[in-house]
């Protein structure tokens, strides 16, 4: 029977996001740091003291007697610190290492803490559901260059944005030790409000679960939102030092969560960490190669060598294809499954990534006189698969179109975080679709956008994650496409809004490439954006479009590098074409 962490780290490797963490203290106790209820009943010491008592050992009792109710968190920090300084003070003493513990190590981040912060960095991990008030985490995590979205309050819950679309959110759901709503007694940890809960029935509805340093046995309102999950599309895995207590296996049963037994947190999630780096290793072109191949081409682009360029792109084009046939000759007599989907576009980003970080960098740093060099590689990668025998499903034929799909998102998102948009105007400027012989005087963006190479309904069914989306492949391009322009973005809302900034160009192109080629029916395509205006609050287009259109300038980038034919006029037709459509759509959705 194969080990629970090697199919956990195989997990985890092929479904990249799928699975969110919960922690409890014990991934924080090796640090030092206080549970609350060791923080309460430290207070109830210090009160007892100031009082003239001595109820060590007794805390509770002692408290009770004097008060005639259980010491709760909340009511007692006032007792003792009537200031909300005073009181900031106090508790930074017990989660904030003095420079003495500092230099011990002690109250800092551990090594399952950093490990964690690695794998959210590299994407593995987008969700981490904590009992812990501390903010160690938060520190690890900061160390990657990581800034989470923290949910600490039902309010915080209210205004967060989709969990989906944060690099990392953490929820805490016992509060911050700053704020003096945590929870620590039983009534506290009985109940959690609406806003909280519906953020906890969302992430274990879908998405799969790390359970670490948490027994269930205290926390009753996280227990009974583990109880009522219907779920079982994604896998529990639960980890212990010890065998589960009652409660515990009452859950793992329930959900048929696999138990894992382990050392400690900081040997579990190091061993994982190293077992999905290695899968890592083993899936992609070596790091050194892609590498050498960015510096390969950078050196051709700077030097002006077309030829070698050419040859260059061709043969990398070559490598990619090749990869992209034998997946669907692969997959020809396969039904279209959750399973077999997902491993056929692995299957193909893997086929085509170092081509990706080729045409990511390509499309910032070239100028107009080498995309052909480009475009060659381009129209070849993007080439229709031939005809395979046996079964046709429609799903696998959207999907062949994939790679196109890939290649058009990293070059025009590059496009647009550079501003350079020669590559961009080539690739939309020239025929290379060829499936039907009506198309054969096509650009790629006439035929290729995220419902023609899957359907919201497919994408569904075949994408894991994104049954309820109302975008789905567009939501996991988003996650995608990430990685290929990682170098030129500077936080989550620069990437998000390039990101919509080229599906809201990418409709516009193709709407203008329909109406120059008099097709009767125009699609007007529409992706993330479309339901991401609704939180904007308004009308939203991107801004250099909207300043073209406003001053009516010619001599923007985008028009004078020759989107849309270089015409200001085929824009603005083409954008009061869309404008109403997509106004429709994002009201359907909402």
């Amino acid at each position: 029977m194969i080990d629970s962490l090697l199919t956990l780290s195989f997990n985890l490797h092929s479904q990249k996001g799928v699975y969110a963490l919960l922690l409890g203290s014990g991934i924080s106790r090796s640090s030092g740091i206080p549970t609350g209820w060791e923080v309460t009943l430290d207070l109830v010491r210090k009160l007892a003291h100031v009082e003239g008592e001595n109820c060590e050992g007794k805390e509770v009792e002692w408290y009770v007697k004097k008060y005639g109710k259980e010491p709760d968190y909340s009511k007692l920090l006032p007792l003792i610190s009537t200031t909300s300084a005073s009181q900031q003070h106090l508790l930074k003493a017990y989660f904030e290492p003095t420079e003495e513990e500092r230099e011990e190590g002690k109250k800092l981040p551990t090594l399952a803490h950093k490990i964690i912060a690695k794998l959210v960095a590299k994407g593995y991990i987008k969700i981490i559901i904590t009992t812990n008030f501390d903010r160690l985490l938060e520190s690890a995590l900061e160390a990657e260059g990581v800034s989470p979205v923290i949910i600490s309050s039902p309010d915080a819950a209210k205004g967060a944005p989709p969990i989906s679309h944060s690099k990392c959110t953490i929820l805490k759901v016992n509060g911050d030790y700053l704020d003096h709503r945590i929870k620590n007694s039983e009534k506290d940890l009985s109940k959690y409000d609406r806003q909280i809960n519906r953020v906890l029935d969302q992430i274990f509805d879908e998405y799969g679960l790390i359970i670490s340093g948490w027994s269930g046995d205290y926390d009753i309102a996280l227990r009974n939102a583990l109880e009522r999950s219907k779920s079982r599309r994604y896998p529990i895995y639960w980890t212990g030092i010890t065998k589960p207590s009652r409660i515990s296996q009452k859950l793992i049963d329930l959900h048929g969560a696999h138990f894992v037994q382990i050392t400690n947190a900081d040997e579990f999630f190091n061993n994982l960490h190293e077992k999905v780096e290695a899968l890592e290793e083993f899936s992609r072109p070596h790091p050194i190669s892609t590498q050498a191949a960015i510096i390969t081409l950078k050196k051709y682009l700077s030097d002006n060598k077309h030829i070698q360029l050419r040859d260059f792109l061709r043969k990398e084009a070559e490598i990619a294809k090749k990869g992209i046939d034998k997946t669907f000759q692969d997959i020809a007599q396969i039904s279209p499954t959750l399973e077999s989907a997902t491993k056929a576009m692995k299957q193909i980003e893997s086929s085509c990534e170092k081509i990706l970080y080729l045409f990511s960098n390509g499309s910032c740093y070239v100028k107009k006189d080498q995309t052909k060099a480009f475009f060659g590689a381009f129209s070849y990668v993007v080439s229709q698969s031939p005809p395979t025998s046996g079964h046709s499903y429609v799903a696998w034929n959207g999907l062949k179109n994939y790679p196109a799909l890939l290649l058009s998102y990293v070059s025009g998102i590059s496009a647009i975080l550079s501003e350079n948009y020669s590559l961009l105007a080539t690739i939309t400027s020239k025929p290379i679709y060829s499936k039907h012989e009506q198309d054969k005087n096509v650009p790629v963006q006439s035929r290729v956008y995220a419902h023609s190479v899957m359907s919201v309904d497919h994408g569904r069914q075949l994408l894991e994650g994104m049954d309820r989306r109302h975008s789905p492949l567009s939501d996991y391009l988003f996650d995608i496409v990430r990685e290929f322009v990682e170098p030129f973005i500077n936080n989550d809302d620069h990437y998000e809004k390039a990101f919509d900034e080229f599906e809201y160009l990418w409709c516009l192109l193709h709407v203008d490439s329909e109406q120059e080629n008099n097709s009767p029916h125009i699609w007007t395509p529409w992706g993330s954006f479309a339901w991401r205006r609704q939180e904007r609050h308004g009308e939203w287009i991107p801004d250099q479009i909207e300043k073209i259109l406003e001053k009516s300038d010619k001599n923007y980038p985008l028009i004078v590098e020759g989107l849309f034919g270089g015409s200001l006029n085929r824009l603005k037709k083409s954008y009061e074409y869309s404008q109403p459509k997509l106004k429709e759509i994002s009201g359907r959705l909402y």
